[in-house]
């Protein structure tokens, strides 16, 4: 996979993100992060769009440089979140089935305290899933899977 230079990645995060009113410094952050890789670049964008606002900044200036290869990307997510029993849960069953799941489906298959933080915990969680019929089916990234 050929890389893109950094005024390349610069002006595509610049016009993928235009409504989210990043100022030129985190776009320059993120460009090198990304370095080059288009995976990683696809990974930020979708990353600052399903994210909530507060979180925004900080969880950007946190994430992971791209480091030669996306496994370390995946590493540094689930070094994050695998002492968190709310996303080890919800991710666990995602990494059993394997496949698509309603989204009402899964909810229904979490304990009580797991269900009453899914939105949060889902929303953050967002960036790596695979949406299909407007946020009904989602099915979680295979390589992330594999560390589980």
């Amino acid at each position: 996979m050929s890389r893109f230079l950094e005024d390349q990645i610069l002006i595509y995060l610049g016009n993928k993100l235009q409504n989210y009113n990043l100022d030129y410094e985190i776009l320059k952050d993120l460009a090198a992060k990304s370095e080059g890789n288009p995976l990683y670049i696809h990974y930020i964008i979708k990353f600052v769009v399903t994210n909530s606002e507060e979180n925004k900044l900080n969880a950007l200036k946190d994430l992971p440089d791209f480091g030669g290869e996306i496994e370390n990307y995946y590493r540094s997510i689930w070094e994050s979140i695998r002492g968190e029993s709310k996303y080890v849960k919800i991710i666990s069953i995602l990494a059993r089935i394997r496949g698509t799941i309603s989204k009402s489906i899964l909810i229904k298959m979490l304990d009580e305290d797991t269900q009453l933080v899914f939105d949060e915990v889902f929303n953050n969680l967002k960036h790596l899933l695979i949406q299909k019929m407007k946020l009904e089916f989602i099915i979680i990234h295979l390589r992330i899977l594999s560390l589980v």
